[in-house]
């Protein structure tokens, strides 16, 4: 089997891993080392007018010294189910994860996806194995974290109770019996909810005059935020009327608890006489002492995130005023962390920049944000050794859509669905429903799914056809044909069957494809439209497409390439094969071959081993650390209510 799929390179079988590690050192002298950087939703209609225009000296730089292309996501292109395929070199078949979430058919309910769910190794499983050095940050479904040969720091879907991405405007009023001893300045106190004794929320506001014109006109604000009841602990900032504090640690209610969390807080106007400023305060985060969920291998890594830089959590989706803040801290985590030890292998991922495209698309905290991760690649490029490789990659695309397509309102005139109490609801009603939606996932209800069931439905079956067939035909049929309105404006949709073998709690069917103006929508279980297809909210239009970015830079990479199209699962064998380690011939990917120059080819020899099995499930999270997927998407920004 050619597995490079290149006349004249040679390749070199092994058994298993094992008889690779005992055949060979493990870790060589001379030894090729990778470092990764991930742009969740990074695309090339958005990158290269920010180059062209001179934002992004180094993404330019990298078109021209290096090789660069598409990078072809898994159909349902949502960030567990690619990234996972991009680093394990396997399809959603075989990873098992098609989406952020995973439909349990007896209790009727989805249950968030993690990495313990995942049962094919990824690629820093296959050079821990190997003896390579490895950190891995920030990667999304690495949570639970499992042990590797160095360090790691989990991702996205890392349940830390946040609450949710909402900034939040408090009420407070002017302390009475506590003058302020200086006219100058005014002391207020917040008041959260229906919270009046203030014993889980301490912050005093001190409004402060700064311009010497004989007038009070408070323009900047001192901070006070006390831990206890004593004003001895207080952590005190001033700062600009408007402007977002630094990060402040506080404790907070929720019911009867009270927790730890970091937040930023402003002091804005609210234009209105009678309460002339309002106070913003952004829940946002946990520190990584004060959590106990656990994040990071070794557990001590997270206590050196919390001393190094005061706080650290793993990726969220945040409010859009502290998306660009955040990403510059980020960038400062993957600096301090890439230079923690002497990397074989590191791995880096930036998700702000799908956040912010969720939110605005293309705008100037967009541009901010994707400058920052620019200036990190450029340090990183400064800094590259002789015998390195950078790869980039995104998980998915991005770009703006007209319409939005919601299949569940399709498949209830279809007959196919029912909603409780009626049209209107919000909630499906699954005993009654034949087959359901969910982000690019469509799910059949087996009890139901009989000869005579399909056929009181209106679903055809032949003589000889089995029930399951014969409704993947026909909503394949129904799909490409989908022709809505009075004008029959076409709207088809592809619907893919899924192998009944596949692993993992796999759907029955899922959409395929790219859609030009209009998108299938993400989330519509507990949001039902009132139509099939409705134009897109302002806010509403920026999505994800399938077509993301690959990047490859270094000793070599050809220089100033178009390599055209890759498949996402084509990454992790790429990345083995640089770092000298086999490839699995059972992975669908593929070492993309195209970026190399042929010298660098011929140097080389493709390690191969049959495959490297299963991983072993390890014990899931605890079930207070799982919240529902709802809430989770919810704090992901996919739902808005």
């Amino acid at each position: 089997m050619d597995y490079l799929n290149t006349a004249g390179v040679s390749q070199r079988a092994f058994e298993t891993l094992e008889h690779f590690v005992s055949d060979q050192p493990a870790r060589p002298d001379e030894r090729h080392t990778v470092v990764f950087v991930g742009i969740d939703g990074a695309a090339w209609n958005i990158i290269d007018p920010l180059i062209d225009d001179g934002s992004l000296p180094a993404f330019a730089r990298l078109k021209r010294e290096g090789c660069y292309g598409v990078l072809r996501s898994t159909e349902c292109f949502v960030s567990p189910p690619a990234w996972c395929s991009m680093m394990t070199g396997r399809v959603p078949e075989a990873t098992g994860i098609y989406t952020f979430g995973h439909w349990d058919r007896r209790n009727k309910e989805f249950l968030p996806v993690e990495s313990s769910d995942v049962t094919v190794p990824a690629v820093w499983d296959i050079a821990s194995a190997a003896g390579r050095k490895t950190g891995v940050i920030n990667v999304p479904m690495t949570y639970p974290v499992r042990e590797v040969n160095g360090v790691l720091v989990s991702g996205l879907m890392t349940p830390t109770q946040l609450g949710d991405r909402h900034t939040s405007v408090l009420a407070f009023q002017r302390l009475t019996g506590q003058p302020p001893a200086n006219p100058a300045y005014a002391v207020f106190s917040t008041r959260i909810g229906a919270t009046d004794d203030f014993s889980g929320n301490r912050f005093e506001f001190i409004l402060l005059d700064t311009i010497d014109d004989n007038k009070i006109a408070y323009d900047r604000v001192q901070i006070d935020v006390y831990a206890t009841q004593s004003r001895a602990d207080a952590q005190t900032h001033v700062v600009p009327i408007g402007v977002f504090s630094p990060w402040v640690k506080i404790d907070y209610t929720v019911g009867d608890n009270t927790e730890k969390a970091w937040c930023k807080v402003r002091v804005m106007s609210t234009g209105r006489g009678d309460t002339p400023w309002a106070v913003s305060y952004s829940r946002v985060l946990f520190s990584a002492p004060d959590t106990d969920v656990v994040f990071t291998y070794p557990d001590s890594m997270a206590h050196v995130l919390g001393r190094e830089f005061g706080y650290y959590f793993p990726s969220k989706f945040l409010d859009r005023a502290i998306v660009s803040g955040y990403t510059s801290d980020s960038a400062k985590w993957a600096r301090f962390l890439r230079e923690y030890d002497d990397w074989d292998l590191y791995l880096y991922v930036f998700t702000q920049s799908d956040n912010i495209q969720h939110l605005e698309g293309v705008s100037p905290v967009t541009r901010e944000v994707y400058q920052t991760i620019d200036n990190y690649l450029a340090q990183i490029m400064a800094e590259l050794s002789p015998n390195s490789t950078l790869v980039i990659a995104s998980d998915h695309g991005f770009k703006r859509h007209k319409y939005a397509f919601d299949l569940n309102r399709l498949f209830e005139q279809m007959n196919l669905l029912d909603y409780r109490g009626g049209n209107g609801t919000n909630e499906i009603d699954h005993d009654n429903t034949l087959v359901f939606h969910n982000m690019w996932c469509l799910y059949f209800n087996r009890s139901l799914l009989t000869r005579s069931e399909l056929q009181k439905r209106g679903v055809p079956v032949g003589p000889t056809e089995s029930p399951r067939v014969a409704l993947v035909n026909y909503l394949r049929e129904a799909g490409r044909t989908l022709e809505l309105g009075e004008n029959r404006v076409p709207f088809p949709i592809e619907f893919n069957p899924v192998a009944t073998d596949a692993s993992g709690y796999a759907p029955d069917m899922v959409v395929v494809g790219s859609y030009d103006t209009y998108l299938v929508e993400f989330w519509n279980l507990k949001r039902p439209q009132a139509n099939v297809v409705r134009l897109l909210r302002p806010d509403e239009q920026w999505n994800h497409t399938r077509d993301g970015i690959f990047m490859f830079y270094g000793k070599g990479v050809k220089r100033g390439i178009h390599a055209d199209t890759g498949d996402i699962q084509d990454i992790a064998p790429t990345m083995l094969y640089l770092l000298d380690l086999p490839v699995g011939m059972d992975m669908e990917g593929r070492v993309m071959t195209q970026v190399f120059e042929p010298g660098e080819l011929a140097s080389r020899t493709c390690l191969l081993v049959d495959t490297f099995g299963r991983t072993a499930r390890k014990a899931a999270a605890p079930d207070e650390e799982r919240e529902s997927l709802e809430k989770k998407l919810r704090s992901l920004g996919y739902i808005h209510e």
